[in-house]
């Protein structure tokens, strides 16, 4: 029990992480009482500040004698034991098949090694949750709920597709949803059978060859008409323009202002942002600034964007603000946009859902955002990402080339980018490589800061 506390305070300190002296005594004083022989079976009062350091002093033990092997042993895996974040779980149990689990399972280590960026065990989740229709409709269905998986057959993937299909059709699910929960189901009993779990000996010896989806079995591709997930100009002028409120929000600071100015700016990802270095802006052959980033999608590292001088502007300010913030730490180690907390030398940068939880807090506390007409806009249409999808939006209907934005975008299908382009006409515009400002009214090259009012 000693070596327990002494080891999850040191821990605490090393991920500076305050462990308040009250609080300390407080669980000492549990300890005692309770005699207890280890620390996970201590008991605290719930919904309070000491139940919550508890849980997380039990989450670091846990961690600390974690390891890959033992987590697949569990249906729900710590996935701090294979190096996706301490805190971060996965959790197996929607599906109720045993063998689906199993799978499942296998498939999701043999993905790991592929997947890069900064959320891969939400991606890997979608998987689990989309499966989970798959696992209900088995139980809904078949008097065995779907445990003997040699019994399974061609009717029970019909079964399946009427089951989503009526979910969509009663509102449970979107016609979107419907659409993503049959691919992720076609993909992997696809990548299972690829993986050799259904020859002979493996977890899925006896699946049966037809239970699988077939092409005409996928719903129809939902075709998003209008523009899409684009603000609206009026919408974003109205956001820009509040920018200075973002002061008077709980975590708003100069940080968070300049960081959602740059995302409206360049149209990158949030966690592009994010994660941006100290020193990610250069200057090209012609004099013009260009922000150096990675793509953490795609894996793509040193990308250059161009980006007007009232970018430029943002960056070095917040550059300068940084370094007399952090004088200490050394330029290749600092970051553009440290995280708030336990980062005492400016080294560990924002969480994606810092920046969310910011920008929500900002949106929510606005006015009503009205529309052209007068009507009210939904603020939750209103996320970080949205500006991505409003930058390239900007760009299309200015008539930048499709394979120019393409490019701006780093979208790897050309269809991805025309989705953007409302009219074939369009599509045969020329130009140059532009860059455009946040009003939509053209091409500039030198914009000003969020001037939309005009």
């Amino acid at each position: 029990m000693t070596a327990e506390i002494l080891y999850v305070l040191q821990a605490r300190t090393d991920a500076e992480v305050k462990s308040p002296p009250v609080l300390l005594r407080g669980l000492v004083r549990h300890l005692r009482e309770q005699r207890v022989e280890q620390f996970d079976d201590v008991q605290v009062p719930r919904n309070t500040h000491l139940a919550g350091m508890t849980n997380r002093m039990r989450h670091m033990l846990a961690a600390a004698v974690s390891t890959p092997e033992l987590e697949q042993i569990k249906d729900v895996w710590n996935m701090g034991a294979f190096g996706l974040g301490q805190w971060r779980r996965m959790d197996f149990t929607p599906l109720h098949q045993e063998w689906m689990r199993r799978a499942c399972k296998t498939w999701v280590l043999d993905e790991i090694p592929r997947r890069y960026g900064k959320n891969i065990p939400n991606g890997l989740s979608d998987m689990i949750l989309c499966l989970r229709y798959l696992s209900q409709s088995l139980v809904r269905s078949r008097q065995d709920d779907g445990a003997d998986m040699a019994a399974l057959g061609r009717s029970d993937i019909e079964t399946f597709t009427q089951y989503v299909a009526h979910l969509a059709h009663t509102g449970e699910i979107s016609a979107f949803r419907r659409t993503t929960v049959c691919r992720f189901t076609s993909r992997f009993l696809r990548e299972i059978r690829d993986l050799g779990l259904t020859r002979p000996g493996e977890i899925l010896a006896d699946l049966p060859d037809d239970f699988a989806l077939r092409r005409h079995d996928m719903p129809p591709v939902v075709i998003e008409e209008g523009p899409g997930r684009a603000l609206p100009k009026e919408i974003l002028s109205q956001l820009c323009e509040r920018l200075p409120t973002l002061d008077q929000i709980r975590d708003g600071s100069d940080d968070a202002r300049a960081a959602i100015e740059i995302l409206v700016d360049t149209g990158r990802r949030p966690d592009e942002i994010g994660c941006l270095p100290w020193d990610c802006m250069e200057t090209d052959e012609h004099g013009k600034s260009v922000l150096v980033y990675t793509d953490f999608k795609n894996n793509r590292i040193g990308l250059r964007l161009p980006i007007p001088d009232s970018t430029a502007e943002i960056i070095v300010r917040q550059k300068k603000a940084i370094r007399a913030r952090f004088p200490d730490t050394k330029l290749s180690e600092l970051v553009l946009f440290p995280q708030p907390r336990q980062n005492s030398e400016g080294t560990k940068p924002f969480r994606m859902q810092h920046i969310g939880n910011v920008h929500r807090r900002w949106i929510n506390a606005m006015p009503p955002l009205l529309l052209a007409d007068g009507t009210e806009f939904h603020k939750l249409e209103v996320v970080p990402y949205s500006y991505r999808h409003s930058y390239a939006q900007r760009h299309a209907d200015a008539g930048t080339l499709p394979d120019v934005l393409r490019e701006l975008m780093g979208h790897r299908s050309l269809q991805t980018t025309q989705q953007y382009y409302r009219n074939s006409q369009e599509l045969h515009q020329t130009g140059e490589k532009p860059q455009v400002a946040r009003s939509g009214r053209g091409l500039t090259r030198t914009p000003s800061s969020c001037n939309l009012a005009s």
